[in-house]
């Protein structure tokens, strides 16, 4: 191949990590877990609920979350992924979304209800780490947040904690104990 057709190849290549957007099962290490707190990943938590948004009523999430989710309601956890912030306040970020996958940010790319997670600092704000894998910990809650006749929020983090650390293992599969 003419270095014209390898460069284009390689941009091609490039598009097409951007569009698709990547995602913290792709790229995260298993990050050390703190004691008094569990594992979860967006794997645990649901690539789509089987619930119709145009037909869906209160509850209707809720009945679809799988059990071992439902288990870790008001546990501390540690969950992996990306930030969007939405709540800046005293040169920080006071609440973000906690995304699946990088391009939900930067393209646009479509939120299921189950690719997000919204953090809120407990504490004080965190910086702003918007291209970063992120380790959150904090207290999860598993409950509808309806705005109108929209589902806004089914998974919520009180945050405590906000880092980039991240030594060894990729996050493709259920945690351990979620199966």
């Amino acid at each position: 191949m003419n270095l014209p057709g390898k460069l284009v190849a390689s941009l091609m290549g490039t598009c097409l990590v951007y569009a698709v957007g990547v995602e913290v099962a792709q790229t995260a290490p298993r990050a050390a877990l703190p004691a008094g707190a569990a594992r979860v990943s967006f794997a645990d938590l649901g690539r789509a609920l089987p619930v119709d948004p145009e037909r869906a009523r209160p509850g209707d999430y809720l009945r679809a979350v799988p059990r071992a989710v439902l288990g870790r309601d008001q546990q501390r956890v540690l969950l992996q992924g990306f930030m969007i912030p939405t709540r800046v306040e005293d040169k920080g970020v006071r609440e973000f979304l906690l995304v699946r996958n990088q391009a939900s940010c930067c393209f646009g790319f479509p939120l299921q209800v189950t690719d997000m997670v919204v953090v809120r600092m407990t504490a004080r704000p965190t910086a702003s780490l918007m291209d970063h894998t992120l380790v959150v910990v904090g207290r999860l809650h598993v409950q509808e947040h309806w705005s109108g006749a929209c589902l806004g929020s089914l998974y919520q983090l009180d945050g405590e904690s906000v880092t980039t650390e991240s030594p060894a293992l990729p996050l493709a599969a259920p945690a351990r104990g979620l199966e």
